[in-house]
């Protein structure tokens, strides 16, 4: 006759154990994923209007280097944002090799520090 109590403190079979596992590691992957995704799409939204502040800022940079109020210690960080500006727009408007997402992030994270950069030409320049 079989006694109860030995079923009673069996342990988990391996592989419930390991099965366990591959739930919790796919959970982690989840949630890994999904907040890489969440600052994904917190980049492209607020894309657009980094963008037009790019423009807007172009244009000031341009009217600011017609007047000759580009000092020369800065003209040398404005071609390398210029020269950012135009890599940039050359990745974007590649139709042989559409971006990927890590592509797209790192490019609107690269983007963002070339507007910072921009801005910082731009905004004490602009007050001469």
């Amino acid at each position: 006759m079989k006694d109860n109590r030995t079923n009673v403190n069996r342990r988990p079979a391996v592989s419930s154990e390991a099965l366990a596992l591959e739930i919790e590691n796919a959970k982690t992957h989840f949630e890994t994923s999904s907040h890489w995704l969440f600052s994904l799409a917190d980049h492209i939204a607020c894309f657009p209007d980094m963008s037009s502040e790019a423009t807007e800022l172009l244009g000031k940079l341009q009217r600011l280097a017609l007047k000759g109020k580009i000092k020369k210690a800065d003209r040398k960080k404005v071609y390398e944002i210029l020269r950012a500006f135009r890599l940039y727009s050359r990745m974007v408007a590649s139709e042989d090799e559409p971006l990927n997402c890590i592509d797209t992030v790192e490019s609107v994270v690269a983007f963002e520090d070339h507007l910072s950069q921009l801005r910082s030409v731009v905004k004490p320049s602009s007050r001469l």
